[in-house]
């Protein structure tokens, strides 16, 4: 028995659709599959360049990370994890850390040319503060415990760190989200070396 193929624009229902509800559609299609629908078709192609767009401005912006300045990290994990913005990680390339700051004191930017060790920050700034919510501390803890296994017992020390201002753990939370992260970069290490 032979199957009789109709042609495709009879069988492309999908197209057949408004243009303003097309757009609303791609606005609720997960950010993965954002390039694989546009690809179905012309009308979908055409109702997709602002989504499409989009993904160009957030690849240009997020692509590689620097922790040179202090807010750079808790900023693009507060959206990642509070306001939901699954852009920011989907295009988050390559990381580059220049160092680590280990207390609320150290949160300022780090100084691209170092004279002696001690001058990692720029002294003239004032340190960031960072005003760590509840909800929002506690939401980082339970991402924690998601990523490490069940028998890591140094969870009082990692809330000890983030606690301290110790932004290691906030970049360990940003890596372990981004999906496409290729590349971590260590600039500088601790002690100048």
């Amino acid at each position: 028995m032979a199957v009789e193929h109709k042609p495709a624009e009879e069988t492309d229902r999908l197209s057949l659709l408004p243009a303003e509800l097309l757009i609303d559609i791609i606005e609720h299609v997960d950010v993965a599959s954002h390039l694989n629908f546009a690809c179905t078709c012309k009308k979908i192609a055409k109702c997709s360049a602002g989504v499409l767009r989009r993904h160009r401005e957030a690849h240009d912006k997020y692509g590689v990370i620097s922790d040179l300045q202090p807010a750079t990290i808790p900023t693009l994990l507060r959206n990642v994890v509070m306001h939901k913005d699954p852009w920011i990680t989907w295009h988050i390339r390559s990381l580059e850390i220049w160092g680590s700051r280990r207390f609320w004191e150290d949160w300022r930017p780090f100084n691209l040319v170092l004279l002696r060790p001690r001058e990692r920050y720029n002294e003239d700034a004032q340190p960031l503060e960072w005003p760590l919510e509840d909800k929002e501390r506690a939401e980082y803890m339970r991402l924690f415990k998601d990523i490490f296994p069940p028998d890591f017992d140094d969870m009082c020390v990692v809330e000890q760190h983030l606690d301290e201002g110790n932004d290691g753990i906030l970049k360990i939370l940003l890596m372990a989200l981004c999906p496409h992260l290729s590349s971590v970069k260590y600039i500088l290490c601790d002690g100048g070396t």
